[in-house]
């Protein structure tokens, strides 16, 4: 049974193999096509994290306004720690 070559070598770098993008190039990879992708990706990636940032900047601010929504729900998920509930917690 011949030996399997795998397709790349996830510990390399860019610059650790030079010969990987003229390898690609010659299986039909159109590099700049990938490169645009990636740095799109890596762009939408850093957008969505801004936004989640964001959510939990103004989540904080009206809790620290006018507390939480739903105090005794929240009394049911998050029982104080020592309470009288607390080992004997029936939401986890």
């Amino acid at each position: 049974m011949p030996v399997r070559t795998p397709l790349y070598d996830r510990g390399a770098g860019v610059n650790g193999d030079a010969d990987r993008p003229a390898h690609a190039v010659a299986l039909g990879t159109d590099m700049s096509r990938v490169a645009e992708r990636a740095l799109i990706a890596a762009a939408e990636k850093e957008n969505i994290r801004e936004e989640l940032r964001a959510d939990a900047r103004w989540t904080a601010g009206f809790v620290a306004t006018h507390g939480y929504p739903f105090p005794v729900s929240m009394a049911m998920f998050m029982p104080e720690e020592g309470g009288p509930d607390y080992l004997n917690d029936d939401a986890a």
